[in-house]
């Protein structure tokens, strides 16, 4: 069963109420847009939720590993020192914007992981996805959460 996190909540109170075509399409349309995606979560009332994703197909585990070079290089850079011993997804969450942003929990190591936020642009757009952040010593039971790419953090490990 999929959770969902809710930023904010939006109220509709300024917006005329629905007529009898909207009341029976509205669900029926979500539902669509949820299929198209892939995604399947419950409802939230704004915009930009995460939701916990509890499958992780090959696709996804293919563009996750993908950014492995990258992450390490990032880390590396920030004053990680080391390998990455293993690359390896714990925990995932999406948000639907213009395109979806995946917040991965990566494992690297038997005590450390890292919380990477990639960015998928939509199919239309024909662009590759992109490593937007990366926050280095997470451990195995921080929870990935939504961060922004200014909440990467500077140089831990100086």
């Amino acid at each position: 069963q999929s959770s969902v996190v809710c930023p904010r909540s939006t109220s509709w109170a300024h917006y005329p109420p629905p007529g009898p075509a909207m009341k029976t399409l509205s669900p029926l349309l979500g539902l669509v847009v949820a299929a198209v995606l892939g995604l399947v979560a419950q409802p939230c009332q704004g915009a930009g939720g995460l939701y916990s994703q509890h499958d992780v197909n090959q696709e996804i585990t293919d563009m996750v590993t993908s950014f492995r070079d990258e992450a390490l290089k990032r880390a590396q850079e920030k004053g990680w020192k080391g390998d990455f011993h293993k690359f390896e997804i714990k925990e995932m969450k999406t948000q639907v914007v213009a395109g979806i942003n995946y917040f991965v929990k990566v494992a690297v190591s038997d005590t450390e992981c890292l919380h990477l936020r990639i960015y998928k642009p939509l199919p239309h757009m024909q662009m590759p996805p992109q490593l937007s952040s990366i926050k280095l010593r997470q451990d195995h039971d921080t929870p990935v959460a939504y961060f922004e790419p200014s909440d990467e953090q500077p140089d831990l490990y100086a």
